[in-house]
């Protein structure tokens, strides 16, 4: 992130804190931050196409769990249960949005596009984010499923990093594979915790 990003950001949190955190004033921080992405946007059109394809792909994930609930379910039930599961998804879409300014370079200059390495991050959000759905509305997961998730997960999360450090050229930083196993493994183990958890009638 740039110094002016920062600035703004500084800024905002600075006028919010002063304001006593007052609803008028996080009204205030929304329109900024708002009026702020839109300029990023309007900058730099190339992130904003970029995002668009990250929406395509994110819109086909659940249009395919739709289509695949169909066979063991009925329509009125499939056509209920995505609501929450859309929710998330334009929530996931609109944080990439709002933040397209701090995919800055060291150097300060933005990138020329939001990267291979943002796909797989969004992807695993999006996991945790059904998951997260599924939970919520007391849906146990199948094994095909659980093994989609935690595929999904462990593999994206071992990817984007060494993604990240390519495509930001910085030859100089190793990626280390023991610093990342912790992490994929934390993930899968949270995930079939919850899982069990289902199984088993907690979530009743």
């Amino acid at each position: 992130m740039d110094n002016r990003a920062s600035s703004f950001s500084q800024l905002r949190l600075a006028e919010l804190r002063a304001s006593g955190y007052r609803p008028a004033a996080w009204a205030h921080l929304l329109r900024a931050s708002w009026g702020q992405a839109r300029q990023t946007a309007h900058a730099h059109p190339h992130l904003v196409r970029d995002w668009r394809r990250l929406a395509a792909v994110l819109g086909v994930l659940p249009l395919g769990l739709a289509a695949a609930s169909l066979r063991r379910t009925s329509t009125r039930t499939t056509l209920r249960r995505p609501w929450p599961l859309v929710v998330v998804t334009a929530t996931q879409l609109g944080d990439i949005y709002v933040h397209l300014g701090m995919h800055h370079q060291e150097m300060g200059a933005i990138h020329p596009t939001l990267g291979p390495a943002m796909l797989l991050t969004t992807i695993r959000g999006w996991v945790g984010g059904w998951l997260l759905t599924r939970f919520v509305q007391h849906q146990l997961l199948s094994d095909e499923e659980m093994t989609f998730a935690l595929a999904a997960i462990l593999l994206t999360d071992l990817g984007d990093g060494p993604l990240a450090h390519h495509t930001a050229r910085h030859p100089h930083r190793r990626w280390r594979s023991h610093a990342v196993w912790p992490g994929s493994a934390k993930v899968c183990r949270y995930t079939s915790a919850a899982s069990s958890a289902m199984r088993s009638g907690w979530a009743d």
